[in-house]
């Protein structure tokens, strides 16, 4: 009964120390922030939509690439993306939305914008 009074404490011990001694060490281990790199295209987007945009793109359409359907491999389709950024948000600061179309022919693309195609394809 006593060996296990006596481990039993050895544990207490040894778990106090390690607790105390080991908590400065977990702390300076979170503290640590990763190296990111100047050339970075995420940090480099956003230092643009920062500077260049005030910190808010509302709004912002393009046409993206042309892809083959998966179910139809003959049938060509088409992204349409929305982009949204907003600087002083805590979650989803960059928002894209992507829309797939048929291919758009060059007469679509020059008839319609890529907002309009977007706002008639949510009809």
């Amino acid at each position: 009964m006593r060996t296990c009074r006596l481990s039993f404490s050895w544990i207490v011990i040894l778990s106090a120390f390690l607790m105390t001694a080991g908590l400065p060490g977990l702390r300076l281990a979170k503290d640590k922030t990763p190296a990111i790199s100047p050339d970075d295209l995420t940090l480099r987007l956003f230092q643009l939509l920062d500077t260049s945009y005030g910190g808010k793109l509302a709004e912002f359409y393009f046409v993206g690439d042309v892809y083959k359907d998966p179910k139809i491999p003959d049938k060509e389709l088409q992204h349409i993306l929305k982009a949204e950024y907003e600087k002083d948000r805590a979650f989803g600061r960059l928002r894209l939305y992507v829309l797939s179309v048929d291919k758009l022919s060059p007469g679509q693309m020059d008839q319609y914008t890529p907002k309009q195609i977007d706002d008639f394809a949510e009809l």
